[in-house]
């Protein structure tokens, strides 16, 4: 049995430019890869250390963009 490919993707500099607290503009060269590789397959993890509020609002900005995680 094959073992899955997962990837941790960081949220504040990576999928988008650092704003910190606030949410940067998107990064959509990796969104757009990382979409790619998810429909093949590949597991997603958003990896941030927002926590609470924050990252209600950095898993709300990735979701109004079509992009969700695993």
């Amino acid at each position: 049995m094959r073992k899955p490919i997962i990837i941790a993707v960081d949220f504040d500099g990576t999928l988008c430019k650092n704003c910190w607290p606030d949410i940067g503009e998107p990064n959509y060269e990796l969104i757009d890869y990382l979409m790619d590789c998810r429909y093949q397959g590949v597991k997603l993890i958003l990896w941030t250390c927002r926590e609470g509020e924050l990252l209600d609002k950095a898993v709300a900005w990735c979701e109004a963009r079509g992009r969700f995680f695993d």
